[in-house]
């Protein structure tokens, strides 16, 4: 019995020396930071005014990205701006050649109306005459 127990002793030792080994050979993080603390600014050799600056320099930096879209966004506005304006005045072009054709088609259907109307009475007048003037 007691050397049943002593083989269960020397055995559970062996188990925990050989866990410590392994334990030792792998780093624990945790344990790792705990020990240097690197997550502090202080360590990394890092002042309250170091941290200050880098914050701003990442702020403008942001702040400089944004403006840069804005200012792409503004262009490209300005563009299709631009494009909407030359649109609308080649529409208002056209508008006004095809409402001067209108007018000009009107005149002339008015002129082709009135000859109608004069060899028509040409017609009831002297039939004669109006063929010859009509052809």
């Amino acid at each position: 019995e007691l050397k049943g127990l002593k083989r269960a002793i020397k055995d559970q030792k062996e188990a925990f020396d050989k866990e410590r080994e392994e334990l030792s050979r792998t780093p624990q993080t945790k344990h790792r930071l705990i020990q240097t603390d690197d997550w502090e600014p202080e360590v990394r050799g890092e002042t309250p005014g170091t941290v200050a600056m880098k914050i701003e320099e990442a702020r403008l930096e942001v702040r400089a990205q944004w403006e840069n879209r804005l200012k792409a966004a503004e262009v490209s506005l300005k563009t299709v701006k631009e494009e909407a304006h030359r649109d609308l005045e080649r529409e208002k072009e056209k508008f006004t050649r095809v409402t001067q054709e209108l007018n000009e088609l009107e005149e002339e259907m008015k002129e082709q109306e009135e000859k109608m109307v004069q060899v028509k009475t040409m017609m009831e007048k002297n039939p004669l005459e109006a063929l010859v003037k009509s052809a």
